[in-house]
């Protein structure tokens, strides 16, 4: 959270994704993907954000200057009603009365102009205050792009129809709490990759059926119709799920250990490439369990199962007498990551 002393009050607002309740998580996605789609520019973006976290309303200046015109207008009718009469039954003189309504109106009537500069002091604050709004958008090679760096499931469950689906855990900290599994993993990345290529929906609502399953077996959450039920849950929170999973793939290419499985691919659409079928194979060989097992295993553990394979590929051909030029060129990593390896 960023604290701001304001004059009245302390101004609070949120510095992560984890900072947003549901709903303004959500806001924030259907914002975001205005931003995408060009509708608002980066300040229009970040001024709506703002006053989605602190809940003022702009509008409010407009309605105090009506209130006050109007109620302005009541007071002199009654002022002119009452002077009115005393012209008529008593002794004043009609140019001292209207002297009189000037010097009331002088002093009553609101100053437009005053209100009008006040707005713009207003205005030239808040677009102040979001600049502190940073964390939906990280500066790319190409400029803005979405931050989706998460660390836990920003949407917890999601309601279709009448039941509700749990989504899966991936949560961040001194160690990863994780219930997704390595095929759910990479049928998900799949699913994702087709997106980026497609911008279909029905990809979005498949990586739904995965990460939010109705039935404890992913082969028949894939097979089933479960994916139907997403499509009536709105385009945002399935956009939002289709981010949240980006993230947990970006941990896994950015991460101090697991990126060296990474570090040998080029472009950044290819930079995973999982080969589930013929890696767990490869991992069942060396021990690492049967092949049914290593598909039900936790995808922090099947990314070990890697790392502990390749860094026994390594030793075992260094042990046999190849080069690290030899390495390099059936592993396609660098001479630094083996012999981080070794």
């Amino acid at each position: 959270m960023i604290e701001i002393q304001g004059k009245h009050k302390k101004i609070v607002l949120p510095s992560a994704w984890e900072d947003l309740s549901t709903r303004q998580f959500i806001l924030t996605i259907v914002k975001l993907l205005e931003l995408l789609g060009r509708q608002i520019k980066i300040n229009e973006f970040r001024l709506a954000l703002l006053l989605l976290y602190t809940g003022y309303k702009p509008g409010a200046d407009a309605r105090i200057q009506r209130w006050q015109v109007l109620k302005f207008r009541l007071k002199l009718c009654c002022v002119s009603v009452k002077y009115f009469l005393l012209f008529l039954f008593g002794r004043f003189r009609f140019r001292a009365m209207l002297t009189l309504l000037g010097e009331w109106r002088r002093i009553h009537f609101p100053d437009l102009s005053a209100i009008a500069e006040r707005r713009e002091i207003i205005n030239s604050n808040l677009v102040i205050l979001s600049e502190q709004i940073k964390f939906p958008l990280r500066e790319g090679r190409d400029g803005w792009e979405v931050n989706n760096c998460f660390n836990r499931n920003p949407i917890p469950w999601i309601r279709p129809r009448l039941r509700r689906y749990a989504g899966k855990q991936f949560d961040v900290g001194i160690i990863i709490r994780t219930n997704i599994t390595a095929r759910e993993f990479s049928d998900a990345f799949d699913i994702v990759k087709a997106f980026a290529e497609s911008h279909s929906e029905e990809c979005l609502n498949a990586l739904c059926a995965i990460l939010y399953p109705r039935y404890s077996l992913h082969s028949r959450n894939i097979s089933s119709r479960h994916y139907k039920h997403f499509e009536r849950v709105s385009y945002p929170v399935r956009y939002a799920v289709m981010i949240w999973f980006t993230g947990i793939v970006r941990y896994f290419t950015e991460h101090a250990i697991y990126r060296v499985l990474f570090s040998g691919t080029g472009e950044q659409n290819e930079k995973i490439n999982l080969g589930m079928t013929e890696t767990i194979m490869s991992l069942s060989l060396v021990g690492f369990g049967t092949t049914a097992e290593m598909e039900r295993v936790s995808v922090v553990d099947y990314f070990d199962m890697q790392v502990k394979a390749l860094k026994k590929m390594i030793s075992d051909a260094r042990g046999g007498g190849a080069t690290l030029d030899d390495i390099a060129k059936a592993t396609k990593l660098s001479y630094a990551v083996i012999e981080q390896l070794s």
